[in-house]
């Protein structure tokens, strides 16, 4: 494999690069990833749990970075791939390529699927003809538009598997359901993940930051929403930033937070009195009538796509748009008396940096895997409403990955 630099820069001990990488067709791996090990891993998850006499179809959500590529080649050894999604807020371009020359691309995003869903519903286009799976991120399926549509003949839909909390909660206001949706956002195996999503952001946003010569040492940090990620960005900037302060609607994650040591404010302060302020929520966090409270020259950034955290829609008809470097644009009322930064165009700032998590990665989707094996096979036939799959299960894959990825 190839890599292309950009300009360096160091957060601590860490060197943050931008690659623009150029992989060769027997490339084993990307940084920490061992494709190689990956497969071999895939493989024994689905000997594990693979159970079905046919192959059923697959429609699959998913990012395009380094570490996709050895979870689809697993897939396609037991599935039909009828076709992929492709995020829009994370298309590592090289792996963009690779996934297009292998694998049969939708060019929808989820603006455009609603639209189709709305004008015709009807899933025709790109519907598979036997009985199918959907691998979700997100919740790209779980609008009332489209769940109408899947659920119309829902014996061909088996199930649905999602990946995210933001995604959870749609599906969760969406009961009752008329098919199983197996989720893994809330699994002890997603922990390692969110942890270091967590910090891949905090370097994400300081890196940036510095290039234009903006250190953080003497920022107040704010952040909004206290779960697994929330948690990790902020004990990541805790030692490199002037302040943390923490806003959570949930009052038991306000106590968690105040019990580690965070000032656990208003919403209000939160918001007026942020240098940099982290939106961790994966709902609507922020409105355009937020925006105006914000301190002025606030650089705002989210964990999840921005049209699930912001108000785009709101933000754009009343705040201008100017790029301030490659990765910040600032959001200038028509005035011009009131402006933020936005970092990433709102999408998460860990995506800059091909957001390679390393083999810890595998672990969820590992468990993703299983759920469509499971589904498969026949576990949930019959069943709707929202799953998980059992600790036991959990723990043969934490088994499997201590044996192949990691000793």
């Amino acid at each position: 494999m190839h890599f292309t630099k950009k300009p360096t820069t160091i957060w601590g001990g860490v060197i943050m690069i931008e690659f623009e990488s150029e992989f060769a067709e027997d490339a084993n791996g990307f940084g920490d990833i061992d494709f190689t090990k990956a497969k071999a891993f895939f493989s024994q998850v689905c000997r594990l749990f693979f159970k079905s006499k046919s192959k059923p179809s697959l429609i699959i959500v998913c990012h395009a970075v380094p570490d996709t590529l050895p979870f689809l080649a697993a897939i396609s050894n037991e599935f039909i791939i009828h076709g992929i999604i492709i995020k829009p807020s994370s298309r590592h371009v090289d792996t963009h390529r690779e996934i297009n020359a292998k694998y049969p691309v939708l060019a929808f995003t989820k603006k455009d699927l609603l639209k189709t869903c709305t004008r015709s519903l009807e899933l025709t286009t790109f519907e598979p003809k036997g009985d199918y799976i959907i691998i979700d991120i997100g919740g790209y399926f779980s609008d009332s538009y489209i769940n109408k549509i899947i659920s119309h003949d829902q014996s061909r839909l088996i199930g649905i598997v999602e990946d995210t909390e933001n995604g959870v909660q749609k599906y969760e206001q969406l009961q009752p359901l008329s098919y199983p949706v197996v989720h893994v956002a809330r699994s002890s195996l997603k922990e390692p993940e969110d942890y270091l999503v967590g910090q891949a952001i905090a370097f994400a946003i300081e890196t940036v930051l510095r290039q234009i010569g903006v250190l953080t040492i003497n920022k107040n940090v704010g952040i909004l929403g206290y779960g697994k990620i929330g948690g990790s960005i902020a004990a990541t900037w805790k030692p490199r930033s002037k302040s943390v302060s923490i806003y959570d609607t949930n009052a038991v994650r306000l106590i968690k937070a105040a019990s580690h040591g965070y000032p656990a404010p208003s919403r209000h302060y939160v918001l007026s009195n942020s240098d940099i302020l982290i939106c961790a929520t994966g709902q609507k966090s922020l409105t355009v009538d937020d925006i105006k409270h914000l301190k002025t020259g606030c650089y705002l950034a989210s964990v999840t796509s921005a049209d699930d955290e912001f108000d785009l829609d709101g933000i754009s008809s009343k705040y201008s748009r100017t790029s301030v470097s490659e990765h910040i644009t600032r959001l200038a009322e028509h005035d011009g008396q009131h402006f933020i930064h936005l970092i990433n165009n709102g999408n998460p700032a860990n995506f800059i940096y091909a957001a390679n998590l390393g083999a810890y990665i595998h672990l969820v989707q590992a468990e993703m895997l299983a759920a469509a094996c499971l589904l498969a096979g026949g576990a949930y036939h019959g069943q709707r409403g929202l799953f998980e799959i059992n600790n036991n299960h959990r723990a043969e894959i934490a088994q499997l990955w201590l044996q192949t990825c990691y000793l």
